[in-house]
């Protein structure tokens, strides 16, 4: 009995042991984060990990002076209007370059935005008196001194703390951002954001634009009526972050980055590239309001919509021969074949039970009541002979879509080779893009600014796809 007890004791004793060791663990690295940190943070260290976007600055002066001509859009689409205010304190550092993060977070129905620059202490007093301040007037919070400057644009708060200069509009994010310093999950704990930003860390000399695909797509809904922030919500969720090198030539955008999305979704995609010579762009007619292009496991295909005689849209699918394999032909021989071509001099032929397609070529032309020619090396599916006949009119009358300059733009800004391409045309006021916005995206001045819209995957590695996306205002 008293072996057995002792043996019980001790068993207790190591289980207190333990919880105290792991207590006490816990402690220290508090203690350490919090105390006897002594290396400096990192600016992407003291941003907060709810951000919804980051642009990350290494040429300042090229990112302020090309984003200009579209700065109204950018402060719709990312808060931009804190950086006027910002580069009346920025130009008071003495004119050298230096790292800059610009973070969005999201503040009940809008965004905030942090800025981070990464300066010496000394440059730092400089700083407070060359903008007047009082270095004994601030705020206090915690151990931190929080201070006020007021502009011609906004009233700004920052904060100086292990070799970070802090600032934003919001002294709530400023506090979250203190707080951030010492906490040991950062935003590089994420592992997608991790695995991207790594990428961006060995190109320095760019800017960059990280996004958290699920929040912002979110935020670009609002801008649309349902059925659009539906797409954009289930977009969102097919990814995580992504990330974009950031350019801006005159009224253009350009991104060029990858994207995190799961294995799930990348499924089937571009595991064989069909060897058609035929591209559907080049048979799409000039007055294209959208299209998008994919190349699956089994086929290529591409979607098309256009607008008929009564502002309604019209939805079409087109795919080349070689694209389809030997089970999937709208013909079940060629006898059949040419029973069609009798019976249908006008080349339009009806889809009957016995045409067996992939669903995917369903999708626009309503179950089993459209039509399709055979034409040039592909089918062309329409959900109605009205349909077809405009679409020939069109082609015949206006040309087509490749002679479209808004395309030529587009088509340029893309991979000579995609395997998932999307491309929308803003015809204006009573166009069909117009028709999809909310009152708030009516009212925006990116979507009257906005004339063409394309992104385009062309490679897959994994689970990082990359992903370019083109705009032109």
């Amino acid at each position: 009995m008293k072996e057995d007890y002792n043996r019980e004791g001790r068993r207790l004793w190591l289980i207190w042991v333990s919880l105290i060791a792991v207590l006490l663990m816990g402690v220290g690295i508090f203690f350490y984060y919090a105390f006897l940190r002594q290396t400096p943070t990192e600016l992407i260290e003291a941003v907060p990990t709810d951000a919804v976007f980051l642009y990350e600055i290494n040429d300042h002066d090229a990112f302020v002076g090309s984003t200009k001509t579209i700065q109204p859009c950018f402060n719709e689409l990312f808060a931009m209007d804190v950086i006027p205010a910002y580069e009346s304190v920025y130009q008071k550092l003495g004119g050298k370059e230096l790292p800059i993060t610009v973070s969005g977070h999201q503040v009940e129905n809008k965004f905030s935005l942090l800025i981070n620059t990464r300066i010496e202490r000394h440059d730092f007093r400089k700083l407070l008196r060359a903008l007047s301040i009082d270095p004994a007037n601030y705020t206090s919070y915690e151990q931190y001194k929080i201070y006020t400057y007021g502009t011609n644009f906004k009233s700004l708060k920052f904060v100086y703390f292990n070799h970070v200069l802090s600032v934003s509009d919001d002294v709530e994010l400023l506090k979250k951002a203190l707080m951030q310093h010492t906490h040991p999950k950062k935003l590089l704990s994420d592992k997608h954001f991790e695995q991207l930003y790594a990428v961006a860390e060995k190109n320095k000399k760019q800017n960059w634009l990280f996004v958290h695909n699920p929040d912002y797509f979110l935020f670009l809904g609002t801008f649309f009526q349902q059925p659009v922030q539906q797409a954009l919500d289930k977009l969102g969720s097919m990814s995580d972050w992504s990330a974009f090198q950031l350019r801006v030539s005159n009224n253009e955008l350009h991104l060029s980055g990858y994207a995190a999305v799961s294995a799930e979704h990348l499924k089937g995609l571009g595991k064989v590239k069909p060897s058609s010579k035929v591209d559907p762009a080049e048979k799409m007619p000039f007055n294209t309001v959208w299209y998008s292009k994919e190349v699956q496991e089994y086929m290529t295909f591409i979607q098309f919509a256009m607008m008929g005689d009564s502002n309604q849209l019209m939805r079409y699918v087109a795919v080349p021969h070689d694209s389809l394999p030997a089970s999937y032909s709208p013909f079940l021989d060629v006898t059949q074949a040419e029973q069609y071509k009798m019976l249908y001099p006008s080349g339009i032929y009806p889809v009957t039970d016995s045409i067996t397609l992939p669903s995917a070529v369903f999708v626009s032309t309503s179950g089993t009541s459209g039509c399709f020619v055979d034409r040039d090396g592909y089918y062309l599916f329409a959900p109605s002979s009205e349909a077809m006949q405009t679409y020939l009119q069109d082609l015949s009358k206006n040309g087509e879509l490749v002679d479209n300059r808004h395309y030529q733009f587009a088509s340029t800004n893309m991979a000579s080779e995609n395997l998932v391409e999307f491309v929308s045309f803003n015809s204006g006021e009573r166009g069909h893009f117009a028709s999809l916005l909310s009152q708030k995206g009516a009212e925006s001045i990116f979507a009257k600014r906005l004339q063409v819209f394309s992104i385009s995957c062309s490679n897959v590695d994994e689970d990082i796809a990359a992903v370019y996306i083109y705009v032109s205002l």
